[in-house]
């Protein structure tokens, strides 16, 4: 029954709840756009907007997309996903790149750009350029520890574990979830189970990968992943230097699964001391198989392997001997770099010549600057590009900086000289 003397009480009870629903609204997370859905994801498009992802962990089933590229300029971040909270929903890069960020967590596992990628969660069309990465356990350039799916991704820079200081990888550090289209360049440092791509494999599968980094540990050390367990690695290559004492391989350092057409050109040594189970291919494989899979002799130095085949590098390069690549499909899965121009004469993964061809520099102003074309130098002489792409970034800057594209030709040939108007 409403009197009088219950009209305070009423006022105030309903400025406290005005009040609770205007904190309400200001602690809620802010994006450049976008609530959240499938349908209309958030937008990342800032710095800001990443911060404001890591910081809200009742977001981490949500979807997001990147709207540009970000520079974090140096800035110290904060792993995405733990062990406890894993970030299981979706984030798509449409093609973007965040860079220039750096992780420092020397006593924490799971870390990475996402620290635990779980069961569900799904990261796609993302780079991540130039960072560097230190963990203790579980360390990845992309992810710590991936349960979900990773898909059309890159990483480069450095990525370290210290300490113990094991399962590292340059894109992930553990993986139990799908990787496919990705590839790492960068230095990877660890003690145990370091590997360019993935550092330890328990279950899962990684397809049309590849890695081409400077791969240093103790033990179990690959090119490509350094443990292989109940899991499969197929149509995959390794380039790079691979450096450790014990269970040392061009692809992988020890097998228990599956590795079918996949190849290595990767320099092995041994770290020096007591050397044992080091393999072109394969250091060391039990129970597991090495299908239709090859390694350099001549660049590898390395006449053996627990796995695989050996060949020399004039019969893994274009002509490609009879005995080499054998039933590999490169109808729609490889393809034969003729000229050399792509990837020194050995096969590539077709997804690297019919993906949108993307320009010399990344603002699409179709301009190029001699420090675009620098950085094409650089980049083919770390390994994360083809000569190709140096040469004609270089020959275009001079030319003439502006360029057009011809969607009918193969990159780095596409980008055609757009003379300047006179």
């Amino acid at each position: 029954m409403y009197t009088e003397e219950s009209k305070p009480v009423r006022v105030v009870w309903a400025l406290v709840l005005g009040l609770g629903v205007l904190l309400s609204n200001a602690e809620a997370a802010v994006y450049s756009g976008g609530t959240g859905t499938e349908k209309d994801p958030y937008q990342l498009g800032s710095a800001a907007d990443w911060m404001t992802l890591y910081g809200t962990t009742e977001d981490w089933d949500k979807h997001f997309v990147l709207t540009g590229d970000i520079d974090f300029v140096d800035a110290s971040l904060t792993p995405i996903g733990t062990s406890e909270t894993q970030f299981v929903g979706t984030l798509d890069g449409k093609g973007h790149v965040v860079r220039n960020g750096q992780i420092n967590l020397p006593e924490s596992d799971n870390v990475g750009l996402f620290g635990y990628l779980g069961a569900g969660g799904e990261i796609q069309n993302l780079g991540v350029e130039a960072v560097d990465i230190t963990g203790k356990s579980s360390v990845g350039g992309m992810a710590g520890t991936n349960s979900g799916t990773i898909l059309s991704c890159y990483t480069t820079g450095a990525v370290t574990a210290v300490g113990d200081g094991d399962i590292v990888g340059g894109l992930a550090g553990q993986n139990f979830g799908t990787i496919t289209y990705a590839y790492a360049t960068g230095q990877i440092t660890g003690d145990y189970y370091v590997g360019g791509l993935v550092g330890e494999m328990w279950v899962g599968e990684v397809s049309f990968c590849h890695a081409s980094c400077q791969v240093s540990g103790n033990a179990y050390v690959g090119g490509l992943v350094a443990e292989v367990l109940n899991a499969t690695v197929s149509s995959c290559h390794a380039a790079g230097q691979v450096a450790g004492n014990a269970y040392v391989g061009g692809m992988t350092g020890y097998n228990e699964g599956t590795i079918l057409d996949c190849y290595s050109r990767a320099a092995i040594t041994c770290g020096g001391g007591f050397c044992m189970y080091i393999g072109g291919l394969v250091g060391r494989t039990w129970l597991g198989s090495a299908v239709s899979s090859y390694w350099d002799t001549n660049v590898s130095g390395q006449s053996v392997s627990d796995g695989g085949e050996g060949r020399t590098t004039l019969e893994m390069t274009w002509p490609y001997a009879e005995n080499t690549y054998v039933d590999w499909d490169f109808a729609t899965v490889w393809a034969a770099d003729e000229d050399g121009s792509l990837n020194e004469g050995y096969p590539y993964l077709r997804e690297k010549a019919s993906s949108q061809p993307h320009p010399a520099d990344l603002d699409t102003d179709y301009r190029i600057v001699l420090g675009e074309a620098i950085a094409y130098l650089a980049g083919w002489q770390q390994g994360s590009n083809p000569i190709g792409y140096a040469i004609r970034a270089a020959y275009l800057w001079q030319n003439g900086e502006h360029y057009g594209y011809d969607g009918n030709l193969d990159p780095p040939m596409c980008w055609l000289l757009v003379p300047p108007a006179r």
